[in-house]
């Protein structure tokens, strides 16, 4: 790559860009293609989750990387956007190729497209719908977030599916409360596949769903007072002194993490503990283990000597045998941790497919409520922002190169449905040029009309920056932070 001259350099790149982009433009919407990858052990993902896709690919061109950087930095910002950052990046890069065979400058080409930036920034901002701090505390928080949800479902599951686990993303959110931020999510909302029964048997628990070992001992009319111990019980002396410190602290569960040397409790040990009342969780994993206790906010101890310090406390503790398996939730207020629990349909990929998507469609509800906006789906927002930056100077060829590249995603999703990219691009320009900033493509329908009309996917939101002063454009948020950070 050295020895070649700057420009074939460039092209190189440029080209490599537009590979990855080519494998990614067809996953566009709802109704974009799925693609097989097959690993060299032999196995096989059926995804179009572009992050997903991602994860799976081997890239070793520099610059190619650098795309896949950003679209991980995208997932990780909002859940959601990780394919059409790639292809409006892919389609800006070819489009400054053009301009560059012409012989104009790389800076000025820069240049001129963050000053479109700017421009189309502004633009979404204006038809963006917002809600105020009075009416998210009354309730818009919930439809912003079902809505953003529904966006970032349809193109992972059916439609009737899509309503059920958009109601289960607000549930969580309630549960763990509004404010959480975003990269909290994963540690906050845990995601449980179990197959069997139908898709309506799904739920949000508050508090843990964990493997159970044994049934649940007593039924304490309260709260339960739970122990995490991390102790070997080698011989009946010690486990019998252990249950008594259990029974002098009215102790209803412990929480068990056994050493390696010892990977399950003894049966002596198991026997004083049930003697006197105390249910016995485990043994857990280590990951399982710190989750108990920060939900209960009991202390781990790592010695017989248990004081009061050191219980925790929960608000039921039940069996649960859901498809012939055998389960315990340990459930707890206060919005610390939920658990999703999916049955039917929406269960039956993989496990962690389904977690994927369910916290995909969790970081991009979390992200609109905290933006407190919502702008047009389906295209709509693109168009409405190059038809203001071609109005801003049409005879700019820099500018002209910027408005190709946004019209790139609703011309993706007119092709996902059947309708043909010229005729869609036409009628597209023609009601932005009126003013009708929410006139896109509906996908589903395979027409285009206005999208304000449709409910469940017709709204996607806006992508915070992570300064709180404003909101800027989602598809350019990571470019804008890198340059923040250059100056």
């Amino acid at each position: 790559m050295k020895n070649l001259p700057a420009p074939s350099a460039r092209s190189s790149n440029i080209i490599a860009c537009g590979a990855l982009a080519e494998i990614m433009t067809p996953m566009l919407g709802p109704c974009g293609r799925r693609n097989m990858v097959l690993e060299e052990a032999g196995s096989m993902t059926l995804t179009n989750d572009g992050a997903t896709l991602l994860s799976h690919l081997r890239v070793e061109h520099p610059v190619a990387r650098s795309l896949v950087s950003l679209s991980r930095s995208m997932d990780s910002a909002a859940g959601d956007g990780t394919t059409s950052v790639v292809v409006l990046a892919a389609a800006l890069l070819q489009r400054a190729e053009g301009l560059l065979l012409r012989g104009l400058h790389a800076r000025g080409i820069s240049e001129g497209f963050m000053e479109a930036a700017s421009i189309a920034t502004s633009k979404l901002l204006s038809i963006a719908r917002r809600m105020d701090s009075h009416e998210q505390s009354q309730g818009s928080s919930t439809e912003a977030a079902r809505l953003a949800a529904c966006t970032a479902l349809a193109s992972k599951m059916s439609q009737q599916d899509v309503a059920l686990v958009s109601a289960l993303v607000v549930q969580a959110l309630e549960g763990i409360g509004w404010a959480c931020e975003v990269p909290q999510l994963s540690d906050r909302v845990h995601v449980l596949s179990i197959a069997g029964a139908g898709s309506r048997d799904s739920f949000v628990v508050g508090g843990l769903v964990l493997p159970k070992c044994e049934p649940i001992i007593g039924n304490p009319a309260g709260e339960w007072r739970i122990a995490a111990i991390e102790i070997d019980l080698p011989d009946e002396r010690s486990a019998k002194r252990f249950a008594g410190t259990l029974k002098k602290l009215k102790i209803d569960a412990i929480a068990i993490k056994c050493p390696t040397a010892m990977p399950d409790l003894p049966a002596s040990a198991r026997h004083w503990i049930h003697k006197v009342g105390v249910s016995v969780l485990g043994p857990l994993s280590g990951e399982s283990f710190a989750q108990v206790c920060q939900l209960t906010d009991a202390r781990a101890v790592s010695s017989a000597d248990v004081s009061e310090q050191d219980v925790g406390k929960a608000d039921g503790l039940t069996d649960w045998c859901p498809g012939g398996e055998s389960l315990t939730m340990l459930e707890r207020k206060g919005g610390k941790k939920v658990t999703v629990v999916l049955r039917g349909a929406v269960a039956t990929s993989t496990a962690q497919e389904a977690a994927r998507s369910f916290h995909d469609a969790l970081r991009a509800a979390a992200a609109a409520v905290k933006c407190g906006a919502l702008v047009p789906g389906g295209g709509a927002s693109e168009m409405a922002m190059a038809q203001a930056v071609r109005e801003e100077n049409p005879h700019s060829s820099i500018l002209k190169a910027f408005t190709q590249s946004l019209e790139v995603i609703p011309s993706a999703l007119a092709t996902s449905c059947g309708i043909g990219i010229a005729e869609a691009i036409t009628r597209l320009r023609s009601h932005h040029r009126d003013g009708e900033h929410t006139f896109g493509v509906r996908v589903l329908e395979s027409r285009l009309g206005d999208m304000e009309t449709i409910s469940a996917v017709s709204y996607t939101h806006l992508r915070a920056h992570e300064t709180p002063e404003h909101l800027v454009c989602r598809l350019l948020l990571e470019k804008k932070k890198k340059i923040k950070n250059n100056k």
